[in-house]
């Protein structure tokens, strides 16, 4: 990913500050309590979720973009215990056994072969160690709005957008996880409201930071913007206020304790 869309990536993934806690406090209950645990992010990105825990656990943050693990270095530069490691999560370059837990959050829908990245993962914790899945809800009346319009502007040109695969793959996942005989835990850890202007909004959809928009071509995305900035217009223009609830989940997959 290009380093513009890297930074704007970056502030979208922002927490507000009692959100932040409650959900490093979360995460950290799952990990043993002695000593410093090992905690493997897959798919680190930038470090959102790492800097709400560094210098609490030793992190490791995994991510196969150069441009994503620039910025989470400049940003863990001078830390103790954290260490940014660029690989596939196919094949994660560390021993069986050996992290405390493995962090997945909103990456399973940005992958193919999610199935080869979960056998690594469970490959890599220890006996007893946690799978750890977190995601956020969003609810947003006027953002839908504005996804509706880039999307119809987009169909009227024959081109279909899945903004589902995400919540489809977590079940996908559920599902196998359960077949492994693990037992997924959802635990609902923070809810809160955002007030954003609209602008903020459209930049994001307009660098394609969203997922489900970067594989559309740019001239079919230009002109479903276009569509969308008439739309902002009859909403009051670019700095009326967005509101949106937030929660945020965390599910819960603990491997079995090896018995003496």
């Amino acid at each position: 990913m290009e380093r513009e869309r890297v930074q704007r990536f970056d502030r979208f993934r922002r927490y507000p500050e009692g959100v932040r806690e409650r959900i490093a406090q979360a995460i950290l209950a799952a990990l043993p309590q002695e000593g410093k645990p090992v905690l493997l992010e897959l798919g680190v990105g930038t470090g959102a979720m790492a800097m709400l825990l560094v210098g609490r656990c030793r992190y490791l943050g995994l991510d196969s973009d150069p441009e994503m693990l620039h910025l989470f270095r400049e940003k863990t530069a001078g830390l103790e215990d954290v260490v940014a490691v660029e690989a596939d999560a196919r094949a994660i370059p560390l021993p069986s056994g050996s992290v405390d837990g493995v962090l997945v959050s909103r990456f399973w829908h940005l992958i193919p072969d999610w199935r080869g990245v979960l056998t690594e993962a469970l490959r890599v914790l220890r006996p007893g160690g946690v799978l750890l899945e977190a995601w956020e809800h969003i609810w947003s009346p006027t953002e839908e709005a504005l996804f509706r319009v880039w999307e119809e502007a987009l169909e009227a040109r024959g081109m279909r957008v899945d903004r589902g695969l995400a919540r489809r793959r977590r079940q996908e996942v559920r599902e196998a996880l359960k077949a492994l005989g693990l037992r997924p835990a959802v635990r609902l850890v923070a809810r809160w409201r955002e007030r954003r202007e609209i602008e903020e909004f459209v930049d994001l959809l307009q660098a394609k930071v969203f997922h489900f928009a970067q594989a559309v071509p740019e001239a079919p995305h230009l002109e479903a913007m276009g569509a969308v900035q008439a739309f902002v217009e009859k909403l009051g223009g670019p700095h009326a206020p967005i509101l949106t609830e937030k929660r945020f989940y965390l599910r819960m997959s603990r491997t079995c304790a090896r018995t003496p």
